[in-house]
């Protein structure tokens, strides 16, 4: 069966949705808060990274509309807005974001963000794909999207096409954190070294 590109991608997302799912859903509080090694990010860290990840990058940078995180059923989120989705914040601010971490919470988040994304995708067409979003103009009223580390760390996405805004943020880089949890949450659960 040949898929055409809208259906690959959102085999995709709903695949990483479903793999994430199975990953977290029985972490314990104190897991969250687990180190893969010494100066790494918190595994809690990891779980809030991934949707906010996907939320961004769909909504902010490539559509230009309120990400799923602003709306007012995820208001706890607005004490992390500063962090944006994480990119180029200290490990302070890492592990401020995994202590506040409350798992059922990030579990409806990433589900309401892989929902509001396979909704958008729905309505689109193959040639809405090759479009350049202007995502500079879009971070543009996001101070946590302005700062000299964030804006250093993403440049070279800025002028990309929605298709490979879609692949390389929202898809391969959040299948390498699924390895990373999946590898950190065995090694933790078999006694290995953190």
């Amino acid at each position: 069966m040949a898929l055409d590109t809208i259906t690959y991608l959102h085999h995709q997302l709903t695949n990483i949705n479903s793999i994430f799912r199975g990953i977290i859903d029985d972490l314990r509080p104190e897991e969250l808060l687990a180190r893969p090694a010494p100066r790494q990010n918190m595994i809690g860290y990891t779980v809030w990274h991934i949707p906010r990840t996907q939320d961004a990058h769909v909504h902010t940078w490539i559509r230009g509309v309120p990400e799923v995180a602003h709306h007012e059923r995820w208001r706890y989120l607005a004490d992390h807005r500063r962090f944006g989705y994480g990119v180029a914040i200290s490990l302070d601010e890492a592990d401020e974001i995994a202590r506040s971490v409350k798992l059922p919470d990030i579990m409806d988040y990433a589900d309401d963000v892989h929902n509001q994304i396979a909704l958008w995708l729905k309505d689109m067409g193959p040639s809405d794909l090759d479009q350049v979003p202007d995502v500079s103009r879009h971070l543009a009223s996001h101070a946590e999207y302005q700062t000299p580390g964030f804006l250093s760390e993403v440049e070279h996405l800025l002028d990309q096409p929605t298709w490979n805004q879609l692949m390389r943020p929202c898809i391969g880089h959040i299948h390498r954190h699924l390895g990373e949890l999946e590898i950190t949450v065995a090694v933790l659960r078999s006694g290995g070294p953190f």
